[in-house]
Order: C-alpha cells, then structure tokens, then sequence
C-alpha cells in the first residue's frame, strides 16, 4: 500500500471500531511487521489529538494553537469534529510522521550496517562489539560484524565471549554453518573445507545450511567437513586455550597434548615414544613454559 493508502486504512478502522472485518485486517497488519506498529502509533496519536480541534467554522491559525496547547498538556475544553473536517486536520501532521517514518526506517538501516575486522599482531588481536561481547581472533581472520548481534566469519580462527541477552540471539555465519547462542564462549576454526566449532562454556547450537542441527555443550566440538555435520567424542575445551589460557585435557593421548602445546607455546615438546599413546588429564591455566613442563614431566611419570 502507498503512504495515503495505509492512512485510509488506518483512519477507516480507527473509526469504525465495532466492524470486525476492519479489526480483523487491521489486527492482520499489525502483525506483519515493526514498522507497521510503529506507523500506526504515529497515525493514532495524531488522530486522537485532531479530536480537540473544533468543528466548522474550521480557523487553521486558532486549529493549530489548540492543538499546540493540548502536546504541552494544557487542557483545551472543545467540540469533536466530524469525520470529514477530522481526516483534514490529520493530512497535515501526517507529514510528521512521514518524517519520523523516514528516521525509524533510517536508523533500522543504520543497526543493519556491517563493520569489517581483519585480525592483527603476532599472536592474536581482539575485538570489542557494540553489545558488548569480545572477540578474540588469530592474525589474519577476517569478519564482518553488525549491531543487531550477528558475525560474518570469512575465515580464520576466533573465540567469542557473548554478552548474555534472553532477548537477541548471538550468530555467527559462516559459508556452509552458522553457530546460534544466548550466552556464552565457544571457538570457530573456518578454512576452505573444514569448519570446527567448540564450546568453552554454555551451549550453542550448530547447523548448515541445509538446516540440519547438533546441540554442543561445554567441552564439545562440532565439526563439518566436506557437508558433514557431527560431534566429535571427547573432550575439545583446549581448542580456546589460545584465546584464554586455560588448556584442558581430560584423558587425552600425551602426543596430543605435547602438539597443542608446542604450538601454544612456540617451542618443541618431546616425550618418549612409548608415552606418546598414554591418556592423561592436566589442566594449564596461564602457566609459564618452564612451569608447564614441570607438570607434564610428573604427569607423565605416573
């Protein structure tokens, strides 16, 4: 509908209350969108003030200081108007509200507008969102972000800490997934053809695109891989150890925890072959080399 086609619309059931088709369209209309709520709020309010201007004889100059008088409160006792001389008083205001209109429809623009981050520094770079969730990112991850709680991750590896909201959802698309959360941290790895989403704490939901879906909860990983979707068994919380410290291993092989831990560290961590196969469980959290591998060495040693 044009803008004079929803104002007949709207005037039309505003005055004729008692008809149930007109409700019922309206009620139909309201529903269809934000904006169609907010348009009508506007017509409304501007027709309940247009009743305090008197009828015919209709002065234009005494008409608009009754009704300046009534927007700053002081009562104005008058007449109602008849329908038609009531319809003429609202097509002049009905300008402001195109106005506001514009600037609803202006800042919903604005709130949709995607802001872009590529990953700096040497080990990682970080990234303050306006909801006021971080990002965490490794050198070279590229994402684009906006104001209504939504990530677009090209590529690269980053760890999220999200701002609880019951409201809004948190979502990171990604080309072949998306991660959907309330609160909580989880860390996506994206690359040509794999895609791993592990979760440090809270739940998340991952899913292609396709809408198939798997539920992760704390220490669960997620992977996709060549249009596979499935969790893997074991415990993946030392996937964010790079963004926050703490690397967990719950009864893992030592050869894997001596690989993550020479890459979270730079250097190389060796241990016997005959160890490599061995399950341990240690946790590190923000702890030197030197102290690491202290630890490791009487874990091992068991």
């Amino acid at each position: 509908m044009s803008n004079d086609d929803i104002q007949e619309f709207v005037i039309d059931c505003i005055t004729d209350p008692e008809n149930r088709d007109k409700q019922a369209a309206l009620d139909k209309w309201l529903q269809e969108s934000e904006e169609n709520r907010v348009l009508y709020a506007e017509i409304k309010r501007i027709w309940d003030i247009a009743e305090t201007v008197p009828s015919t004889p209709f002065n234009k100059t005494e008409g608009w200081d009754l009704l300046s008088q009534h927007i700053t409160g002081t009562p104005v006792k008058v007449r109602k108007m008849s329908g038609w001389w009531r319809a003429a008083a609202v097509l002049v205001p009905l300008c402001i509200v195109a106005a506001a209109w514009w600037q609803y429809s202006g800042r919903e623009h604005k709130e949709s507008e995607w802001m872009n981050f590529v990953a700096q520094g040497a080990e990682k770079d970080s990234l303050l969102l306006p909801d006021g969730s971080k990002v965490y990112a490794k050198p070279g991850t590229i994402l684009a972000y906006n104001k209504q709680r939504v990530v677009k991750l090209e590529k690269g590896e980053a760890f999220f800490k999200v701002v609880q909201d019951e409201k809004t959802r948190f979502v990171v698309q990604m080309k072949t997934a998306e991660v959907t959360v309330l609160g909580t941290s989880f860390n996506i790895t994206v690359d040509s053809t794999l895609t791993d989403v592990a979760v440090w704490d809270g739940k998340v939901s991952m899913a292609r695109k396709d809408g198939e879906t798997i539920v992760l909860k704390e220490g669960e990983m997620g992977r996709l891989d060549k249009g596979s979707l499935n969790k893997m068994t074991g415990n993946y919380a030392y996937r964010c150890g790079w963004a926050n410290g703490y690397l967990i291993f719950e009864n893992e092989e030592a050869g894997v925890v001596a690989a993550i831990l020479s890459k979270y560290y730079h250097v190389n961590f060796t241990i016997a072959d005959s160890l490599v196969k061995k399950r341990i469980t240690v946790r590190f959290r923000n702890m030197s080399f030197e102290e690491v591998q202290t630890v490791l060495a009487e874990v091992l040693d068991k």
